[in-house]
């Protein structure tokens, strides 16, 4: 999907968020006594989201993007810090860290599904060659399940109702070519699949993003040498991903798979 790349790089300008979500938030909290002394890589760190926060925290903190234009932004919004790199780099090849064993690993806000299968295989194969033993790897994916895409209007607030329109109707405009986006879609034909790439009307209809069912995600993780730790849905609650039918987008933790001793 170089496409997507494209549009990436034609977006920052919207990358203005800097705030963690609620279930990146705890698992702040489930490593807080281990941060100080922790290496970590970031992939698809975008304009510093997640950069802002955890560089403070680590020991060693690496964040790559393979955007030019949003590493640019991120450089320009965190300023210099000691123990942080933010490189151009794209995670289909990691070789640069080999060697590195990193504590943690992190791939957030759905950055692995901006891509095709072949390369998100890749990637998670690369990543698995530059994690510790005892490391951790914390992603995000979007779930099969959300089909059929039907975007919700936010409530207005009338104490700022100039800007509350503005977004009530941009999200109208989304949901209505999204209808009409998806109006000949055969949904139930695509939930007889494991993963498919649906055009879902981010940044103006112009991305092609993967989605995967939860059990399905499981398995693509297993075979690649990774066991699970938890799998939480969007909104930051503990699920079970081999019945788990929920919408949105779920965070996987997962480690190396640990060999009994």
């Amino acid at each position: 999907m170089n496409s997507n790349l494209q549009v990436y790089n034609n977006f920052v300008h919207e990358y203005t968020d800097y705030t963690l979500t609620p279930t990146e938030i705890k698992i702040l909290h489930r490593f807080k006594d281990n941060w100080h002394n922790t290496s970590m890589l970031d992939i698809g760190v975008g304009t510093g989201r997640t950069t802002y926060t955890f560089s403070a925290l680590v020991m060693e903190y690496h964040g790559i993007d393979y955007s030019s234009g949003m590493v640019e932004r991120c450089k320009q919004a965190l300023g210099n810090r000691a123990n942080t790199e933010i490189t151009v780099q794209d995670a289909t090849n990691l070789s640069k860290f080999y060697g590195r064993d990193f504590d943690f690993v992190m791939f957030s806000l759905n950055g692995i599904d901006s891509v095709e299968h072949e390369e998100r295989i890749q990637i998670l194969s690369e990543i698995s060659k530059v994690i510790s033993r005892e490391g951790y790897f914390f992603f995000s994916t979007h779930s099969l399940y959300s089909l059929p895409f039907s975007p919700k209007l936010p409530k207005l607030n009338f104490k700022r109702p100039l800007s509350s329109l503005y977004y009530w109707l941009k999200a109208l405009k989304r949901l209505l070519r999204t209808k009409f986006h998806y109006r000949n879609v055969d949904t139930e034909a695509v939930l007889r699949n494991d993963k498919y790439t649906l055009v879902t009307g981010d940044h103006d209809f112009q991305m092609a993003i993967y989605h995967i069912k939860p059990a399905h995600q499981v398995t693509q993780l297993e075979d690649l040498g990774f066991e699970i730790c938890t799998v939480y849905s969007q909104q930051g609650e503990v699920v079970d991903p081999k019945s788990y039918t929920g919408s949105g987008y779920m965070y996987f933790l997962c480690r190396p798979r640990q060999i009994a001793t």
